[in-house]
């Protein structure tokens, strides 16, 4: 080193001194003076692009972008393409606050080396800081696994991802944190209100879990108590007063828009609690500043209305509507307040509705009370046609399009539901409420397809959302894929932590019907009073007495259920229990009875039919025939009926019927019995074997004795006189009966 400082000073600027001076000290790890010597080297050789290069990567490297800049400008008019020179100059622009341009050059230097890390943390960063969360979410994936566990790019991430919905992202995200601070605790509070969101319960849960300790900031406290109160633990209402009290007390940290929501949700959870003087505290507190006046007369005038206070309510409203005049949904909670005992009264908050609705036609909480109000009175409803003009002239507003839907499923319009709804679905796809009435009008107008495929579209954008889970589960039930259902009703429960009552009672009345009585008895246990009066648990007890033998409690409990809900599936279990409770004779009226309220219940004249098989022949040809005009895939009904014109001896007629239930179960041994007798009765004896032969191989008759004759039957009809005597020497007979037939048919034959 000593010789190479000799040289340049009596040499100044000789260059290859001074290169190898630079060299030498880079080498001796003096990046600060190798640095110095390079600029000498420039100053001297502008030219060089290979050592402004060396330069400006040296600047970089020393956290110095705004001097790499000055050189990289230069080069970059030579040499536009260069990878590093674009990533020095993104670097530096992102130093600036220049978030736009540093993401673009960051984003033409990943053009030419996606592999480049340090280039792929600047674009995701400079994304982020321009909020676009979507590329940050993109850039900053693939370097994570990459940074240090408390890098803020990782905060960065994390936030971008509970930004767009993706909550389960966010969450394994926030698992590469290595410690939580303060800082991360709004982060983390946003997190658990996503994940809530998205139905996580217990992973949210979990993240409330991990806050720290001890928070010192009030809006750091403030967040994790409505997370708390999101998860139904009232010891944040406390918190989070401390917490507005706090924000109160030190203007450093007020947000008034913030704390105005975080004074909402302390309302919401005063009322939850039925803390109605502290809610009337804040509603004081509103009304004493000019921006939240008129909220605060309207949430004293609904304390006052839910405590039964009505002309305090009315009162309130009135101060309220007098700051701001036409205020629609003041002048409709005015109107709500109106007594209603008599017709009178009812049609004078009619006429008050009618002149809201001029002022304001599409004010919609007014078009569905004066639409409820036209029923009550029984008068005709013009609300369905104020919303279609509505509609003409607003095809667009998807929320019009649900609202005539709803008044087309109370007026039991089906096929107008239908539109209306798939009209909204059409303008916005994304999972809502109206969905499930959706699904109800598609099962109305028989397109179980289309339910099936929405119910299934719902539950794959939101897997946890409970009434995408109910339609799946009911789904599963009505295919008979009872498994899946109980499944996908313990996941809910259990990994995600879900306390929904209707999916906890589908549960319970999943397992009854398994047969899983002791599990079933178990869960009905644990529900509150007030669910086991609903119709589906009224069946779910119904049916655990059953298994009991407790039959009288069961018919009534059936009973009732049937009369809330007369399904299919109720009367069937409701006739099951008279069945077992007062005997056939009861069963087949309570069945005539259902079916000719409900022609088209396939299940239950399929049962009318097959009661009434040995005792009115006649009758059960008549609905065994109204089964396949509902079904003409129905084997069973198919299968009986041609049992029944055997029996009569139509035998073409029997024979239709029978081959079109083998159509459909080849290999069904019920099938293959009825065929294999009818070929017998035709004198086809080599046709009855070959059927019957099939039938006492087949699980669910091989061990029939009424099969085994036929079987044995056939056998002797085709001279197979020592086969069938070797048959009958194996068989074991269920019924002394069957014995009796044998000697008959040997008699016949020998």
């Amino acid at each position: 080193m000593g010789q190479l400082n000799e040289i340049l000073e009596r040499y100044k600027n000789q260059q290859d001194a001074l290169k190898i001076k630079a060299n030498l000290q880079l080498r001796l790890q003096k990046p600060e003076a190798a640095a110095q010597t390079y600029e000498e080297y420039v100053s001297a050789y502008p030219d060089e692009p290979e050592v402004k290069y060396v330069l400006a990567q040296l600047y970089s490297d020393l956290g110095q972008p705004n001097k790499a800049e000055v050189i990289v400008d230069d080069l970059l008019a030579t040499y536009p393409k260069q990878p590093i020179l674009l990533q020095i100059k993104s670097t530096a622009l992102m130093q600036d606050k220049n978030y736009k341009e540093a993401l673009d050059y960051a984003e033409r230097s990943l053009a030419i080396n996606p592999e480049d890390s340090s280039t792929r943390l600047v674009a995701g960063v400079s994304s982020y800081m321009t909020q676009d969360f979507e590329k940050s979410e993109s850039h900053l994936t693939l370097v994570a696994s990459l940074l240090k566990a408390d890098h803020p790019a990782l905060r960065m991430l994390a936030d971008a991802q509970i930004r767009l919905g993706r909550s389960l992202d966010a969450n394994e995200t926030v698992k590469m944190f290595d410690n939580i601070s303060e800082d991360d605790a709004g982060l983390l509070a946003g997190l658990g209100q996503a994940l809530l969101r998205d139905g996580e319960i217990n992973k949210a849960k979990d993240v409330l879990n991990k806050q720290p300790d001890e928070l010192e900031s009030a809006a750091a406290r403030a967040g994790v108590a409505t997370l708390k109160l999101s998860l139904n633990d009232v010891s944040g209402i406390v918190d989070l007063e401390q917490a507005l009290a706090e924000m109160g007390q030190d203007s450093a940290t007020e947000t008034p828009v913030n704390k105005e929501q975080l004074e909402v949700t302390l309302v919401q959870a005063y009322i939850s609690t039925s803390q109605y003087d502290k809610a009337l505290e804040i509603a004081k507190k509103w009304k004493e500043s000019q921006e939240s006046e008129v909220k605060g007369w309207m949430l004293e005038a609904k304390i006052n209305a839910i405590q039964g206070d009505f002309d305090r309510a009315r009162s309130a409203l009135e101060s309220g509507l007098k700051v701001e005049p036409e205020n629609s949904i003041i002048k409709f909670q005015l109107i709500e307040l109106s007594p209603l005992k008599t017709d009178l009264q009812k049609q004078n908050m009619l006429a008050e509705l009618d002149k809201l609705l001029v002022t304001s036609p599409t004010f919609l909480p007014a078009i569905t009370k004066h639409y409820l109000l036209s029923r009550v009175l029984k008068q005709p409803q013009t609300m369905t046609a104020h919303l279609e003009k509505l509609i003409e002239n607003n095809p667009n507003n998807s929320i019009f399009h649900v609202t005539l839907g709803r008044l087309q499923v109370a007026e039991q319009d089906f096929s107008g539901s239908v539109k209306a709804f798939e009209n909204a679905k059409r303008l916005n796809n994304k999972p809502a409420p109206y969905w499930e009435l959706l699904a109800n009008s598609y099962i109305k107008t028989a397109n179980f397809d289309k339910t099936k495929a929405l119910y299934q579209e719902w539950y794959q954008a939101q897997p946890n959302d409970p009434k995408a889970i109910i339609g799946m589960i009911k789904l599963y039930d009505g295919s008979g894929e009872f498994k899946k259902a109980i499944e996908l009703a313990q996941s809910y429960e259990n990994q995600i932590g879900g306390n929904n009552l209707e999916i906890r009672g589908l549960h319970a009345y999943l397992l009854a019907r398994t047969g899983q009585f002791k599990l079933a008895k178990a869960k009905v246990d644990k529900l509150p009073e007030q669910v086991k009066s609903l119709p589906l648990l009224k069946t779910t007890i119904g049916i655990l007495q059953l298994a009991e033998n407790d039959l009288g409690n069961a018919v009534l409990n059936l009973t009732d259920a049937y009369k809330a809900n007369p399904s299919s599936m109720n009367a069937n279990w409701m006739i099951n229990a008279i069945a077992r409770y007062q005997g056939v004779d009861a069963a087949l009226s309570a069945t005539k009875t259902h079916i000719e309220k409900f022609p088209k219940d396939e299940l239950n004249t399929l049962r009318y039919a097959q009661l009434q098989t040995s005792r009115n022949e006649n009758e059960a040809i008549e609905h065994y025939k109204k089964v396949i005009a509902l079904n003409d895939l129905n084997f069973v009904a198919h299968n009986n009926l041609a049992y029944l014109y055997s029996e009569a001896k139509n035998y073409s007629q029997a024979l239709k019927h029978a081959e079109k239930a083998k159509e459909m179960k080849p290999n069904d041994g019920r099938v293959l019995d009825t065929l294999g007798t009818i070929e017998l009765k035709l004198g086809n004896a080599e046709a009855a074997l070959k059927h019957l032969t099939a039938a006492i191989a087949d699980k669910n008759t091989h061990n029939t004795d009424s099969v085994f004759v036929n079987y044995v039957e056939a056998l002797y009809a085709n001279k197979e006189f020592k086969l069938a005597e070797r048959k009958i020497s194996q068989y074991t007979f269920k019924s002394d009966k069957t014995s009796t037939q044998l000697e008959q048919i040997k008699a016949k034959y020998l």
